[in-house]
């Protein structure tokens, strides 16, 4: 109960230390934030076409799109810049009392959010071009499941090896 308890306050901590690195440093938050929007719209657009249509280097491309906007969505959470150098989230953090593994689970909690998001537009994009192109199948609800499930592994693997 102790434990969970300490874990609940150094991920309080750790979202704190977000929020004000977000307020200073919006423009550097703002750069990462077009990136990721360049491809949550270019695999989104891959994404229109049907499962039924395509084949699977296609989707392949559309989820490499999505994969790399979930990477840009934790980038500037994973390293600080300060006075032109960059140093890793974790040697900025150590001064406060959270240990990597909270800071690892607040990232997780902004990464499942946004893989959620991913998932529910790969849905709507994927719907649309099959209810355009009369071709609704099991295929369809399977791919958006299958991209939310790539992009959440892909972000995870990212933080996973990425805080120490």
């Amino acid at each position: 109960m102790k434990a969970d308890r300490q874990e609940t306050l150094e991920m309080e901590q750790v979202k704190s230390f977000d929020r004000m690195r977000k307020k200073l440093d919006d423009y550097y938050f703002l750069m990462y934030s077009v990136v990721k929007n360049i491809y949550l719209f270019i695999g989104c657009a891959f994404a229109l076409l049907p499962v039924s249509e395509g084949d699977m280097t296609f989707y392949g491309c559309g989820i490499f799109f999505l994969s790399m906007a979930a990477v840009f969505h934790l980038a500037p959470y994973q390293v600080v810049r300060e006075k032109g150098k960059f140093a890793g989230i974790y040697e900025k953090c150590r001064w406060l009392p959270v240990s990597g593994k909270a800071i690892r689970k607040v990232r997780r909690e902004y990464l499942f959010q946004f893989s959620i998001k991913v998932g529910i537009a790969a849905f709507l994009c994927q719907m649309f071009g099959a209810a355009l192109s009369g071709k609704i199948g099991l295929g369809n609800v399977a791919f958006p499941v299958l991209v939310w499930l790539l992009v959440w592994g892909i972000g995870n693997f990212y933080i996973t090896f990425y805080i120490k």
